[in-house]
């Protein structure tokens, strides 16, 4: 009985210890799930943090990075499973065996900066880099020292006396004016109260007098303004008060003007207010006088005319009013305050109708009736305004014209580089004209068309004259003809620094010239052929007379042979028959050369009246029969010019053969061939008395195939034939008309040196 008592003890015993065993292991589950849980939340801290976390063994090997840290690894041009950089490993090695974390500044390549903090763990042998951008801070810090560089300029710059002094009135900063009236550097009055600071030069009185004033502003927290007098200068001081985080006075800001000058100049404003009240109402400028709220006291005429009011309406405005942005009036009293007075101060006022107009001010703060006013000077530059606004409109057409135009348009230096080039340019190189601007034409050009170019812009240049060229250039392979015009370029100063290039593609021009040459040419055979075939009936006629006797010749040498066998008279009747056949030689010969093609040789040197007489030979038959006297005169004394003969011969057969077919055939008449040097010419008059031409005909006599000829005597082609041969050598011709007395063409030829 006792044994089972004591077996259910035991029992009892071990079952309230399994009890016990079973709540430890509960909660030493729940401790798991929690550890788990915060290593699980802890293992994403690395992977989403947004700055860089790396994990380095005690080698300096890379174990972890995460997605944040590529910008390091790229820095150090590392990554996982390598080395760090030498001078990082150090930096690792030194936080380990120190156990103290330690922190350094890393710059990356994409600019960034990182502050990384290296943290060991000593137990588990590595060290945690933890990395915090900081590179909008950096930049923050470095805007601030260049502010505070810039702020110090500006301090030092200006002329008034600056000086900052703390709640105990110690002197904190000073300019470089302030310390220069003190007679001190600017480091020496650091930390000095007052009376140290402006010992020997400026009076104690004054010196405790702006003390009290600067405790004023202290305990107030309000700016106070006041003036002092000290070895004849007058000064304008103003204290400001600078307020600490919490809202307390803790700086005094004290700004000294020298006011002496202007002090002067109001008192002496007022000794000559009578003398200058005629030149106030009478200035073609407007000038007022206005209190700093904007209550105009008063004006003159031309400032009435420019508001639109009258004397008795214009003290009852404020000034504000006449303003079209009141902001800009309040801009400007900033400037009057910080400048003392503002010149040339452009606003947009408007008259007592509302019309806006742009005026020009100078401000002049001054005391007048003892009071503090402003002096106002405005002229009205509403024109200047119309004519800038037209200037950049102007400018804008300008771009737009250039932009738009199909020609090549650049701006090239005498170096060769292209300093601008318009779309049409840069699309005919392949690209866009910000890619070719900055570029020298060797870039772009074969080097034999480069050197041309270049120095083709250079004599411009140098010499200031500009030239038009037409040549072939090479683009992107492709060689076309150019018409390019250049012209110099001034800077600001007149000086000529640059060209401006035109280059208008004319291939297809080009192209079509050498066609309309070719069909010239055609032309003029086709007026040779047609002419010769009017001198047919002539040729006939002297063909008609040593053939007859060639045939009677013959006819007389077989009856001589048939009837007596006489030899001698035979071989005289052949002699004969020789000669004739020279003459009918002489007389094919004269014709033939007029069906050639004309000569494409260029031009040599040509004897005009040798060309005359050529051709007058021709005519002479012809122009017999319609009794026409042909006449030479001076030609002899030409001597030879750079023509093509070719052309020449055309020339004159075609206003021989216009005169001759005017005449009627029934009365004498006359061409006379002149010619007569000049300066640097030669003059060729062509003078017949043959009737002259038709009023109503007389304009379009060089036009092609007009004529008033018969079907059978005239193509309408000679003297269209004629100009074009002319302008060919340079030179022209025109008619001198006298109806009903005759025709003068008078053909200039220029003479080369």
């Amino acid at each position: 009985m006792w044994d089972e008592r004591e077996t259910k003890a035991q029992l009892l015993q071990e079952l309230g210890d399994l009890r016990c065993r079973v709540s430890e292991l509960e909660r030493e589950i729940a401790e798991c799930r929690r550890a788990k849980e915060e290593m699980a939340r802890l293992a994403t801290f690395a992977t989403e943090n947004p700055n860089p976390v790396l994990r380095i063994s005690g080698d300096c090997t890379i174990l972890y990075a995460n997605n944040a840290s590529s910008a390091v690894l790229e820095t150090w041009r590392r990554q996982i499973g390598q080395r760090l950089p030498e001078a990082c490993c150090k930096r690792a090695k030194e936080a380990l065996s120190s156990g103290k974390a330690s922190t350094f500044e890393l710059c990356c390549d994409d600019g960034r900066v990182f502050l990384v903090t290296l943290a060991p763990a000593v137990n588990e042998g590595h060290v945690s880099a933890y990395g915090l951008d900081v590179t909008e801070r950096r930049k923050a810090e470095d805007r601030l020292r260049e502010n505070e560089k810039l702020m110090r300029a500006i301090l030092d710059a200006t002329t008034e006396s600056i000086v900052v002094v703390d709640n105990q009135l110690s002197v904190v900063t000073v300019n470089e004016t302030a310390a220069r009236r003190l007679g001190k550097s600017p480091e020496d009055l650091a930390g000095l109260r007052p009376e140290g600071a402006c010992l020997g030069m400026i009076p104690p009185a004054l010196v405790r007098s702006r003390a009290e004033k600067v405790s004023e502003v202290i305990c107030s927290g309000k700016p106070i303004r006041c003036e002092d007098q000290r070895e004849g200068r007058v000064f304008d001081t103003n204290m400001y008060p600078m307020f600490d985080a919490a809202g307390k006075v803790a700086r005094v800001a004290l700004f000294a003007r020298d006011i002496t000058e202007q002090r002067q100049a109001e008192e002496a404003l007022r000794e000559a207010g009578l003398r200058y009240e005629a030149l106030f109402e009478n200035v073609p400028v407007g000038v007022g006088i206005s209190t700093h709220g904007g209550r105009i006291l008063g004006c003159n005429k031309a400032m009435l005319q420019m508001l639109g009011y009258g004397a008795g309406e214009i003290e009852r405005i404020n000034l504000s009013d006449t303003y079209v942005d009141p902001a800009r009036r309040i801009e400007l009293l900033k400037r009057v305050r910080a400048d003392s007075q503002v010149r040339d101060f452009e606003a947009e006022l408007k008259r007592k109708d509302g019309t806006p107009y742009w005026a020009s001010l100078t401000v002049v703060p001054l005391r007048w009736d003892g009071q503090k006013v402003l002096l106002t000077v405005q002229v009205d530059i509403s024109g200047r305004k119309r004519a800038e606004q037209a200037l950049r409109e102007s400018e804008g057409k300008y771009r737009t014209l250039v932009e738009s135009a199909d020609e090549t348009i650049a701006v090239v230096n005498e170096e060769g580089v292209f300093l601008f080039m318009n779309t049409t340019a840069a699309v005919r190189l392949g690209g866009k004209p910000e890619e070719y601007v900055g570029k020298t034409m060797w870039e772009l050009f074969p080097r034999e068309i480069a050197d041309r170019q270049a120095g083709s812009i250079r004599t411009v240049i140098r010499t200031g004259q500009g030239m038009n060229v037409i040549v072939p250039t090479t683009v992107q392979g492709t060689t076309r003809w150019y018409n390019t015009t250049i012209a110099p370029l001034s800077d600001a100063n007149g000086e000529i620094r640059s060209a401006l290039i035109v280059g208008r593609d004319i291939h297809e021009l080009r192209q079509a010239q050498k066609d309309l040459e070719e069909y010239r040419i055609r032309m003029a055979r086709a007026q040779r052929l047609a002419s010769l075939g009017t001198l047919s009936a002539t040729v006939a006629h002297e063909m008609n007379q040593p053939l007859t006797v060639i045939r009677l010749t013959i006819q007389n040498c077989l009856a001589q042979l048939e009837t007596d066998g006489s030899v001698q008279g035979v071989v005289d009747d052949l002699k004969e028959c020789l000669e004739e056949v020279s003459v009918a030689a002489s007389i094919v010969n004269r014709f033939r050369g007029f069906a050639r093609h004309s000569s494409r040789r260029r031009p040599g040197k040509t004897n005009l009246q040798s060309v005359a007489e050529k051709v007058v030979r021709v005519w002479e038959e012809a122009a017999r029969r319609r009794n026409v006297r042909l006449m030479l005169e001076g030609l002899d004394r030409l001597g030879e010019l750079d023509v093509n003969e070719r052309d020449m011969e055309q020339v004159f057969f075609s206003l021989v053969e216009n005169a001759v077919q005017a005449a009627d055939g029934t009365t004498d008449h006359r061409l006379l061939i002149r010619g007569v040097a000049r300066d640097a010419s030669v003059e060729l008059q062509f003078v017949d008395d043959c009737g002259g031409i038709a009023p109503e005909h007389v304009s379009r006599v060089f036009d092609p195939f007009f004529t008033t000829k018969s079907d059978n005597e005239g193509t309408g082609l000679g003297l269209c034939i004629v100009e074009q041969a002319l302008t060919r050598v340079g030179g022209k011709i025109r008619v001198d008309n006298r109806l009903g007395e005759g025709v003068t063409f008078v053909i200039t030829l220029s003479v080369s040196d």
